[in-house]
């Protein structure tokens, strides 16, 4: 297994999903982040199981429940998760 490492842009979008869904619906936040952290710790058994996409190495997974992008890089001793975005927002 690989270990995983956020970016600051992965750890800032993680904390602006969880604020947003905390003033929406108080305890939301905290199923999403279960439903990331959960495709996150697939992605350190099966590091290529995503999706490749156009832009440079990267690739990306889908958390199952909330459709959250994952978008990450494989490195040789690490897998960098650089954004996490809701599935309509943005592209990579």
């Amino acid at each position: 297994m690989k270990p995983v490492r956020f970016t600051a842009r992965a750890e800032s979008d993680m904390r602006s999903i969880i604020r947003y869904y905390e003033d929406i619906a108080p305890g939301l936040s905290a199923r999403i982040v279960e439903d990331v952290r959960a495709r996150i710790e697939r992605l350190r058994h099966f590091p290529k199981s995503g999706r490749r996409i156009a832009i440079g190495d990267l690739h990306q997974v889908l958390s199952p429940r909330y459709r959250f992008k994952i978008a990450y890089r494989v490195m040789d001793d690490e897998i960098d998760i650089v954004g996490i975005f809701r599935l309509q927002n943005r592209e990579v």
